[in-house]
């Protein structure tokens, strides 16, 4: 979307005759520029006051906006992409044509994973009921709202410790809460390890792929993360874990207080810190956390900034189960920006198309070229 078209938009939305989805898409990209001390373009105030008053950030009755510097169009260089929920904006797009899409579409991801139980019997969660699920011991589990597997502790202490294990396949995600109250939001291609009940001086989970944590506070116990050979200890916080085989591991903390430590070192983060353990030597470093892009997956968004062509099709990959190829010399080509996670495939492909790239699905193969 060229700069003439996106001022029309804003004029449409300001006319009264915006939906819905394009009410939303523009109240949060009106979030990010304020965030950034940055404003859209208008054609005039008059325009603005309007448009804030339709998408509701502004309490009537209408007060006059201060005009800040407009935004600055060099951003062209970079050629941002920002994607949301009705639709796409392009800074600033080429234009000309845009290829159509691939006839073949694949869904988003669904609510989808296995449950392995202690005695090995495994339950597939998509095709089973809401309700009770197994009693083991003393714990119940259950499944609510299609996507949400708990568990229930109810008697004392258990006397030895069972374990379950969670597995999501790609094309899937689902949500655990652990017998201690801890909330678990897992990505696609992930999986957790976890007993049926806690017991002992510590809380233990062994976790793959990606997940959010919600600890539930015990000071007497605290909880432990093993991934990769690195353990993450909490005592009442919430966090990422970001950890797919053959990628660096990164934890980012929101709320609380982690250690992240390996044979080789430990580092104690702090909210708004993320710790990345790279992939070849282990060892540890610490940044400032872009916390909104690292819990997007959970908040229904892909996230990206600065990412490159193969980092974006990794993800899709995982999200739409599909196995990517690579044809011809492919151009370094970068992204920056989001875009829902409920699109079907077809759609976000047309929008990344709009950086020269083609793309062509065939079953679940989709093959990335420039022509």
């Amino acid at each position: 979307m060229d700069k003439e078209t996106f001022i029309a938009f804003i004029e449409h939305c300001a006319s009264g005759k915006a939906t819905d989805g394009e009410k939303a898409l523009l109240e949060e990209y009106l979030h990010r520029m304020e965030a950034k001390g940055e404003i859209i373009p208008t054609n005039g105030d008059l325009i603005w006051q309007r448009l804030l008053q339709q998408i509701h950030l502004q309490e009537t009755p209408v007060r006059r906006i201060k005009r800040h510097h407009p935004y600055r169009w060099a951003a062209a260089a970079a050629a941002v992409v920002v994607l949301a929920a009705a639709g796409w904006w392009l800074f600033p797009g080429k234009s000309g044509t845009v290829p159509p899409a691939p006839v073949a579409d694949i869904a988003p991801a669904r609510h989808a994973a296995t449950l392995t139980l202690a005695d090995g019997t495994v339950i597939p969660l998509d095709d089973t009921n809401d309700g009770t699920l197994a009693q083991q011991g003393a714990t119940a589990i259950t499944k609510s709202d299609n996507h949400v597997l708990s568990y229930s502790q109810q008697g004392g202490q258990p006397t030895s410790i069972q374990y379950n294990t969670l597995n999501i396949p790609r094309g899937g995600q689902f949500q655990l809460v652990l017998s201690d109250g801890t909330k678990v939001w897992l990505n696609a291609a992930s999986s957790i390890r976890y007993p049926i009940a806690f017991a002992g001086n510590a809380r233990k989970v062994e976790v793959t792929g990606e997940a959010y944590f919600e600890i539930a506070p015990h000071a007497q116990q605290p909880f432990e993360v093993s991934v990769q050979g690195s353990t993450i200890q909490v005592l009442g916080t919430s966090f990422n874990l970001r950890a797919y085989e053959a990628d660096d591991v990164s934890t980012t903390l929101l709320t609380g207080r982690v250690r992240v430590a390996n044979k080789d070192g430990r580092v104690v983060l702090q909210p708004g810190q993320q710790a990345t353990i790279t992939a070849p030597d282990k060892t540890i470093s610490v940044k400032a956390a872009d916390a909104d892009a690292a819990i997007a997956w959970k908040n229904g968004y892909f996230s990206f900034h600065n990412a490159d062509l193969h980092t974006v099709m990794q993800e899709l990959s995982r999200w739409y189960d599909i196995r990517i190829e690579y044809q011809g010399n492919i151009p370094d080509i970068r992204f920056e920006g989001e875009m829902q996670r409920n699109l079907k495939l077809a759609s976000i492909l047309k929008q990344l198309e709009q950086k020269e790239i083609h793309f062509r699905l065939k079953g679940e193969v989709l093959t990335v070229f420039q022509p």
